[in-house]
């Protein structure tokens, strides 16, 4: 399948990142650091249902830093 795991892609290397997604509640479901490791859209060991969810970001590249907001949909 297309789109199983959810990751962070930057044509520019960062020195550092923080990427999370949130339910529609506000609780954490996911947060990395690494850039090699995504999200599979699975919540506590389980798929997470079909749902819209947010996410935070925030990477540096050398001295600028980037931060962006958003959502991603999950269709089952």
């Amino acid at each position: 399948m297309k789109n199983d795991v959810y990751f962070v892609k930057s044509k520019i290397p960062l020195t550092s990142l923080l990427f999370i997604i949130y339910n529609r509640w506000g609780e954490k479901v996911f947060e990395t650091n690494d850039q090699n490791i995504g999200w599979d859209g699975n919540y506590n060991g389980k798929a997470a249902i079909g749902d819209s969810f947010g996410y935070y970001f925030e990477g540096q590249c050398g001295d600028i830093i980037i931060t962006k907001k958003g959502n991603i949909t999950i269709v089952r």
